[in-house]
């Protein structure tokens, strides 16, 4: 599903609000049956969050070693994490820099391995917002095919922000219009 509006219309305010990083001043929330900001550790493991202006990777550490980290804090089986990653590697074609500092990379480069970061624990909703930012149009086009991929192989509900038309286009079957605080639902 898109989230679509003008810079300013409360898109990640809302993706915030969904992942309980911050409370809603009023009305209630229910993702999967949780309220976000109880800040549950089981609602915590059945999502992730990228955003394109923040990393959760370490900078001065590889991608390969920031994976580990992220197998810990989610507490990843060694198998599952293991098939996971294959996955993950194969389908972004990250292999050869796995062992390269994360400062390094280029933005096309890091945005791979954020996705795979936050997609390592299998969660069932995956929130972007704006993923494709700053992006040549041939990584953008990469990444949307990454996604479509994530999407339907491993049935990951995703929720999308981006002023980009062409990622509404060919990743959302519906999409939501925030503006003014008014919302607006359409299909695609």
């Amino acid at each position: 599903m898109g989230l679509i509006g003008p810079n300013g219309a409360g898109k990640t305010t809302l993706i915030k609000m969904l992942t309980g990083i911050i409370a809603p001043t009023s009305g209630e929330i229910s993702v999967l049956g949780y309220t976000p900001n109880d800040l549950k550790n089981e609602y915590k493991r059945q999502y992730a969050v990228v955003m394109g202006q923040k990393s959760q990777l370490f900078f001065e550490l590889t991608a390969a070693d920031s994976f580990l980290l992220f197998k810990e804090i989610y507490n990843i089986p060694d198998r599952e994490y293991r098939k996971n990653l294959e996955y993950f590697i194969e389908l972004f074609g990250v292999e050869k820099y796995l062992n390269v500092q994360v400062r390094t990379l280029s933005l096309g480069e890091r945005m791979k391995m954020e996705l795979i970061a936050a997609l390592l624990h299998n969660p069932k909703i995956l929130f972007l917002d704006e993923p494709t930012i700053g992006l040549d149009a041939m990584a953008q086009k990469q990444i949307r095919g990454f996604l479509k991929q994530v999407n339907m192989g491993k049935k990951t509900t995703i929720i999308l922000t981006s002023h980009y038309m062409e990622d509404i286009k060919s990743l959302c079957k519906r999409c939501v219009v925030v503006n003014g605080g008014q919302r607006y639902t359409t299909a695609i």
